[in-house]
């Protein structure tokens, strides 16, 4: 592999001093990989360095890794279970932390997805959370999407996306199953969501593995597809599902909160999708009103992005194996 005869610029010399002596290879990555994207990342003197300067140069040397390393061989994902025929039939459907949480702590029972006339569990979360597990479906099939601009998009339409009207998604189930085969879960907490899914399927669920939707994670990953946008695909794809996924796959920790600028509408929304849920032909387990987003004026309303660089950074120490260019 070439490396870039361009010299090394201040912000790239100050994420090597970040990542706190590391091996030679690792900082000559850093110091050799162009950094792309708008503006200098050299400072006038007199100037200071932002967190977004260094994050332009982790991401950009964490593209090139990708790129050039060799991936390593894949794990062979566990046997799922197998759908028993005295079991009752369920699928999970909804775009919520506590949607995972279900599937795979009835997983983990022993039960698995699928039958004829399935009981159709819908199960919901505050509506910054299902936005969230949404943003993450985006970013891990290519987008480069904003936390924010997410939001912004989403009042321009004045529509949420079908994957997150819950109200949509369970009519369109009643087409499909019997009316009373369709349940909305609304549990205020995992633990209420599971108890009620147990109850529904004649199970007892057991722990369940957490969602893999931190949003700092996120938030690194749409930046790496903006770096790898004209990179094979398979360069991207290491980080949302292959050897590399493991460090951005960290488990759910909450949400950024609505930006500010949509939040009423927001609420309007969840309102809405409140009144929808409750008029509708299916049965609701739980308060429709656990759909309302958080209003919370301490709540942070975008990824931070010292957060964003501090995992870059994390990542950047972590990679293994040598040089991705050929040596002597």
């Amino acid at each position: 592999m070439s490396r870039s005869p361009v010299p090394a610029n201040a912000a790239q010399h100050e994420v090597v001093r970040r990542l706190g002596d590391p091996v030679p290879w690792l900082a000559e990555l850093v110091l050799t990989t162009p950094v792309g994207g708008r503006g200098r990342v050299d400072p006038a003197p007199g100037d200071r360095l932002t967190d977004r300067d260094l994050l332009r140069v982790a991401v950009a040397a964490l593209a090139r890794w990708s790129t050039a390393s060799a991936a390593a061989r894949p794990v062979p994902a566990p046997r799922g279970a197998r759908r028993r025929p005295w079991h009752r039939p369920f699928v999970v459907t909804g775009r919520s932390p506590e949607a995972h949480a279900v599937r795979t702590a009835l997983a983990r029972a022993g039960r698995a997805e699928g039958g004829r006339r399935p009981t159709v569990l819908v199960v919901g979360g505050p509506l910054d959370a299902m936005v969230a597990v949404h943003w993450r479906r985006r970013v891990e099939r290519g987008a480069g999407l904003r936390w924010r601009r997410l939001w912004s998009e989403m009042a321009a339409r004045d529509a949420l996306p079908p994957a997150v009207d819950l109200a949509a998604v369970a009519e369109d189930w009643t087409r499909r199953v019997p009316e009373c085969s369709v349940h909305v879960l609304l549990g205020g907490t995992t633990d209420e969501a599971l108890r009620l899914a147990g109850n529904l399927v004649g199970a007892s669920p057991r722990e369940a593995d957490p969602a893999r939707v931190n949003a700092v994670d996120t938030d690194l990953l749409r930046l790496l597809n903006q770096a790898l946008a004209t990179a094979p695909a398979a360069s991207r794809l290491r980080w949302v599902d292959g050897d590399l996924a493991g460090h951005l796959h960290r488990p759910w920790t909450g949400v950024p909160g609505t930006p500010t600028a949509q939040l009423d509408w927001a609420v309007a929304r969840a309102d809405s999708l409140a009144d929808a849920l409750g008029a509708g032909r299916w049965q609701v387990h739980g308060d429709v009103r656990h759909v309302v987003p958080s209003t919370d004026a301490g709540l942070a309303r975008s990824v931070p992005p010292a957060e964003t660089l501090a995992l870059a950074l994390e990542v950047l120490t972590s990679l293994e194996g040598g040089p991705p260019w050929p040596t002597a």
